[in-house]
């Protein structure tokens, strides 16, 4: 008893020292912004957007605990000021943090990486507006921590997101759309395990399984994959062995007409396709 109310009490007062230093920084933003309104010295694009910054430092306050409303009311802050400052400037802020966060990716501190990966985005929109591959190479990047992080629902919105940025920017299809439609296909065929484990202990039935169009955004990776990249490439192989996953599921839920499209699959790319049934065995056998 006594450990559990050391640690309520632990735990109380790291919250009650970040709301301490929550108001704190909000205290320090309204004298920050009185002084560069009213005092010609500090109101430059420089400290304006410095207190950008610092309101974005504030969401990255809210989110650690917890509250979303406050986190994007304080980024939308920051994206109005951000807006009325030079978008060429604002860039090279914004490219210092996404370095950071891919470094930070890198080393697998997923929660930092989020962090500054979604100062730069917020910082590329503001400057750009959302229409732009800088904002898609964001939502990738924060796409693929999501999936990591198994937070299937937050990938979700990054990787729908990009994708639209990039079909209404290259109509005629790009290399690019690969991690898109990756990040995509990756969640939506999390969301249809989800949904065959469901099946396997009969809570719901094999009608009430939802394919969340992963079918369709795993063809549209190959079709990239088959345009842009050679028969060789580890995009193929990635692309063939959710194609795989996916027509296995299908099968085990009772459409046979997908036991057909493996076997086609297997003679347009056999070496792929044993590969990926080799990995899927071996991940059963776990």
């Amino acid at each position: 008893m006594a450990t559990i109310c050391g640690n309520l009490y632990a735990t109380n007062d790291k919250l009650n020292n970040k709301l301490l230093s929550i108001n704190y920084r909000w205290k320090k933003l309204d004298y920050y912004g009185k002084l560069i309104e009213n005092n010609d010295l500090y109101n430059t694009e420089y400290y304006r957007r410095d207190r950008a910054l610092e309101y974005q430092e504030l969401g990255d306050q809210y989110a650690e605990i917890r509250d979303s409303a406050k986190l994007i009311n304080c980024y939308n802050i920051a994206k109005d000021i951000l807006s009325k400052l030079s978008a060429d400037e604002n860039k090279k802020y914004a490219e210092g943090f996404m370095i950071k966060g891919s470094e930070e990716l890198t080393n697998q501190n997923f929660k930092e990486a989020e962090k500054y990966i979604r100062k730069s985005l917020n910082i590329y929109i503001a400057s750009y507006g959302e229409a732009n591959t800088d904002v898609v190479l964001c939502l990738d990047a924060l796409g693929s921590i999501y999936l990591k992080r198994n937070r299937l629902y937050d990938c979700k919105v990054c990787a729908d997101k990009a994708v639209s940025i990039m079909e209404a920017l290259y109509p005629e299809g790009s290399p690019d759309f690969y991690t898109c439609y990756m990040n995509q296909s990756a969640y939506r065929l999390g969301l249809l395990n989800i949904d065959s484990q469901k099946f396997a202990k009969n809570i719901i039935s094999s009608q009430q399984v939802n394919d969340y169009g992963a079918e369709d955004s795993i063809n549209k990776m190959l079709e990239t994959v088959e345009s842009f990249f050679s028969d060789n490439s580890e995009e193929l192989e990635t692309t063939i062995g959710f194609l795989v996953n996916l027509y296995f599921i299908k099968y085990a839920l009772g459409d046979t007409s997908y036991g057909q499209k493996m076997k086609t699959l297997a003679a347009k790319y056999p070496q792929h396709v044993k590969k990926a049934m080799d990995n899927l065995q071996k991940q059963i056998g776990k």
